[in-house]
């Protein structure tokens, strides 16, 4: 009977934890995603981030504004978050900020979290694989729906010399949408003369949250929409110097 007892016991356990591993939600992925690279990408024809802050440039340094995700396309996206914390799931949902609405421009990516407790934890959305961006970046910009808490929202790179860091937005400390421009420091590493590359790998995003801004009755929720980078698209090769592709 003992034996019995335990085996149940076990087993109610296995099945508790299957239900906590739903933090890391995956959104489906479209049977035609993109590779990761931005040589396909969307460009934005006019955008303000061209002008927004970042790293410093060059007075002749020209910007395009690249379209990485309008989330109109499910491309597996992750949620992850600590089982102790709390659980998190994705989905995307009609809308979008009007500033931006459009016939194409119809869905955005929502993001529901329900805590466990109160702390200053952090939560993760990747991508299923990182997005090689071979330009200079000098900044992301993304539209957020925020509900006025003290969480603090980052974009999640990795440099050329295969360090990992993230890049603050700031605190997400209003009502609604508003559209939240991440600089890219000189910190992040874009240039390798031995690889004869530049750029970064973008990976997702990461928010960090406020003890004093947690409740354990009721959801937290946010939504994401048109995420950009500002980049140099010029080459530093001369127009008659030899090309390594033989």
């Amino acid at each position: 009977m003992k034996n019995k007892k335990y085996i149940i016991v076990l087993l109610a356990l296995f099945i508790t934890n299957n239900v906590l591993a739903q933090d890391a939600v995956q959104a489906p992925i479209a049977p035609d995603a993109p590779p990761a690279d931005t040589g396909n990408l969307p460009v934005v024809e006019t955008d303000p981030d061209a002008e927004s802050i970042g790293s410093p440039r060059v007075a002749d340094e020209e910007l395009t504004t690249v379209l990485i995700d309008d989330f109109e396309v499910p491309q597996g996206w992750i949620a992850n978050i600590p089982l102790d914390f709390g659980i998190s799931k994705i989905l995307y949902r009609e809308g979008s900020p009007q500033e931006i609405a459009t016939d194409v421009n119809k869905t955005v990516l929502g993001l529901k979290t329900i805590f466990f407790r109160r702390n200053f934890g952090w939560m993760s959305v990747d991508r299923p694989y990182p997005l090689s961006i071979r330009n200079i970046v000098r900044n992301f910009s993304i539209w957020i729906a925020g509900r006025n808490r003290r969480n603090v929202f980052f974009v999640k790179v990795r440099d050329m010399s295969y360090n990992k860091m993230r890049l603050s937005g700031g605190e997400m400390r209003f009502q609604g949408w508003k559209k939240v421009n991440v600089p890219v420091t000189d910190s992040v590493d874009q240039f390798n003369h031995l690889r004869n590359s530049n750029g970064l790998d973008f990976l997702g995003f990461h928010m960090s949250f406020n003890a004093e801004d947690i409740t354990t009755t009721e959801p937290y929720y946010i939504y994401f929409d048109q995420f950009t980078a500002s980049m140099n698209m010029t080459t530093t090769q001369a127009d008659d110097d030899m090309t390594d592709d033989w």
